[in-house]
């Protein structure tokens, strides 16, 4: 919460109030996921091995589990899901070992690939766009701006990173690497709410009821993850849980994340998505047919409609050929 809205609510003493907002942001479960209970199974590995030992058995483990569906065609959900988990950890076991490009200090370019490997994984459904970005939703509230306020530029605020259904905006998350002072971060933070408000109002254009965004900021090797969703009138953005999201980047990293809850977050900020995406697509679909008809009948009951006056023919005899079988006129005879 930024310190205006702290200050607001001290001042006005509407602690019910933000008591009200916070525990709607919240949702009960979204830090718990059955892909933990699979990642806590290698901490004792993690423990006699090191992490080169760790990701030799994820390789091993990973191969075996394949294996024994070699003739289904895909893997029935539980064994796609271990078999995710071993993916995720194998790649997070490659980083520990060797940091992208040997870089001591990771780039924001560093941190966003360790993340979307992780998410590439896990989504199924969805995709994910990077890159600088341009959010099409922003340009819709620019130029409802630039109606309102005159002179605004009505182009595209640019993202990191977008997750897209069938064309269709579903989240923004942006990054910043490591070294970054608070300022920046908050800056970060509020412009990613606004992106989020963003492609909120166009979900409600398109029908969606009470549309609620799942988003995340990150920095460096941590995220926050969170919602802006309605109350009343307004629009709120809080956590979905208490806790924050790390990706390892040390062997003692590695240890808290397979005993801790990130991977959990994780997920469940992904299937949130992903189950979110056929409501949008369904919603667009019926917004478009609402459009076309209300369209056509724009165009038959429109002002002044008249019928439109007859072509000039350039031909005679109201015979029309081609330029290659167009037919010489027959001389008139004298009498």
């Amino acid at each position: 919460m930024s310190a205006n809205a702290q200050e607001y609510f001290a001042s006005a003493q509407h602690q019910e109030l933000l008591d009200q907002a916070c525990s709607l942001s919240v949702i009960e479960g979204f830090d718990n996921h059955p892909s933990t209970a699979i990642a806590q199974e290698y901490e004792d590995c993690l423990a006699k091995r090191g992490v080169d030992g760790l990701k030799k058995q994820l390789v091993v483990d990973r191969g075996i589990l394949n294996s024994n569906y070699m003739e289904c065609k895909g893997l029935p959900p539980e064994a796609d899901m271990r078999d995710k988990v071993l993916e995720i950890l194998t790649k997070l076991c490659e980083f520990v070992l060797q940091t992208p490009f040997n870089a001591e200090s990771p780039s924001e370019n560093d941190c966003l690939h360790i993340w979307i490997s992780v998410f590439d994984v896990i989504m199924d459904k969805i995709s994910l766009h990077t890159g600088e970005t341009t959010l099409e939703a922003s340009k819709v509230m620019r130029h409802m701006q630039s109606l309102e306020h005159g002179d605004v530029s009505d182009a595209g605020r640019k993202v990191d990173c977008i997750f897209m259904y069938k064309g269709i905006e579903l989240s923004n998350i942006e990054f910043k690497r490591a070294e970054i002072g608070e300022r920046d971060l908050a800056i970060q933070n509020r412009k990613n709410v606004r992106l989020a408000r963003c492609i909120q109002e166009v979900h409600a254009s398109l029908g969606v009821e009470s549309p609620s965004i799942f988003m995340a900021d990150v920095h460096g090797f941590v995220g926050v993850f969170y919602q802006v969703r309605p109350m009343g009138d307004i629009a709120i953005a809080g956590k979905t849980t208490s806790d924050m999201v790390h990706l390892p980047r040390t062997a003692g990293g590695l240890k808290a994340f397979l005993q801790g809850n990130s991977l959990a977050i994780i997920w469940n900020f992904l299937t949130s998505l992903e189950a979110q995406a056929p409501i949008v697509q369904l919603a667009k679909e019926l917004h478009e047919v609402e459009h076309e008809k209300a369209k056509f009948t724009r165009a038959i009951h429109r002002n002044g409609a008249s019928t439109p006056p007859p072509v000039q023919r350039r031909f005679q005899d109201h015979m029309l050929f081609s330029p290659q079988k167009k037919r010489p006129r027959a001389e008139t005879q004298d009498d």
